[in-house]
């Protein structure tokens, strides 16, 4: 039917950070430069390609947490990045989100390390009690998000808010959640993304 937006089911969509990260880069945000590596020796390779002085091993699966599941670490060195990448290739992770059968990693993204100026967190989240996605937005980043909210219940936190997901690709409802948190637009220059840390307690499951 002319002018009908059909909507089709999809079934087990598993979307990881190096997955995320294409798409941001895709629409011109700043990202961390990295190469999936799918071996100890790809590790290597990585780390030599992208060249600097540290670089973060990131396990590749479907969850988050995944730095306090030993998911995500600092190299200082290519030899370290490869022990890294050894350590966590074929490892079961474990988090919150996975559940005591935890998750087979088989690939790591090797990406630079970066200094962290400041931390935002946006996300787009389920509201299943309504039946339609919320999105939040938190200028303390996205560490630990609940922790930080159930500490902090005298600051407003988190702006949710429905959003109309056959909307325009246009950055209002970002703005607006992002001026809601208390840190300005979304636009204007694209944001940093990644950093020096692990991906503790991220809410979302492609960080």
């Amino acid at each position: 039917m002319e002018g009908a937006v059909q909507l089709l089911e999809v079934a087990n969509l598993e979307v990881v950070y190096h997955d995320v990260v294409l798409v941001l880069r895709g629409i011109s945000f700043s990202v961390p430069d990295g190469e999936i590596a799918d071996s100890p020796q790809a590790a290597l390779a990585a780390a030599q390609r992208l060249g600097g002085d540290e670089w973060m091993v990131k396990a590749q699966a479907h969850t988050g947490g995944r730095g306090k599941g030993g998911g995500v670490k600092l190299a200082d060195n290519p030899d370290e990045a490869v022990k890294i990448a050894d350590q966590i290739l074929g490892m079961t992770l474990v988090t919150k989100q996975t559940g005591p059968e935890g998750r087979l990693v088989r690939r790591v993204l090797i990406e630079e390390a970066l200094p962290i100026e400041r931390e935002l967190y946006l996300g787009i989240v389920l509201d299943r009690a309504e039946g339609f996605p919320v999105m939040m937005a938190s200028k303390f980043g996205g560490m630990e998000i609940e922790e930080v909210a159930a500490r902090h219940p005298e600051i407003r936190l988190l702006r949710s808010q429905e959003v109309d997901i056959l909307a325009d690709g246009t950055l209002d409802t970002e703005d607006e959640a992002l001026a809601g948190a208390g840190e300005g637009s979304a636009a204007g220059g694209g944001e940093e993304y990644g950093g020096r840390h692990d991906d503790r307690g991220s809410s979302d499951g492609a960080t």
